[in-house]
């Protein structure tokens, strides 16, 4: 898995970096922590944020606003809805529905669908003989 293979990429970098600040590092035993090994700062993280935004050409959004993009982006790729709320750690579905976007393509997929459906009656009916919707007047 890809999200295995940078963890453990992640981990190999934090193993040099506290070797080579031997005497600064304060090994706290975090997957993220600060340059020197404690946990990160909460202005610390604002700013990787703001600038993983911008290298990204992405306009600024909140970093809480990532909850909600993973939310929608399983959703949109089919992922089961109980697993989004455990992921996200939500107590109840309806939480984990709030949080979920609806994309203009989810949009255009829901109208296929509908589509679908209505060829189908369409379909199934076509084959028996339609009865006549207004009065024969002659």
């Amino acid at each position: 898995m890809i999200v295995i293979k940078e963890l453990e990429l992640h981990r190999e970098r934090q193993i040099k970096e506290k070797k080579r600040l031997r005497g600064i590092y304060r090994d706290e035993n975090l997957i993220f922590p600060n340059p020197i090994g404690e946990k990160l700062d909460t202005s610390y993280l604002y700013r990787i944020h703001c600038k993983a935004l911008e290298n990204a050409d992405i306009p600024h959004t909140a970093f809480h606003n990532l909850r909600h993009s993973v939310a929608t982006l399983l959703n949109q790729a089919g992922e089961n809805q109980k697993s989004i709320q455990e992921l996200l750690g939500h107590a109840d579905a309806e939480t984990t529905a709030d949080y979920t976007h609806i994309l203009d393509e989810m949009k255009v997929a829901t109208a296929n669908t509908i589509e679908g459906i209505l060829q189908e009656i369409l379909f199934e009916h076509t084959e028996v003989e339609q009865p006549c919707l207004s009065p024969d007047l002659n």
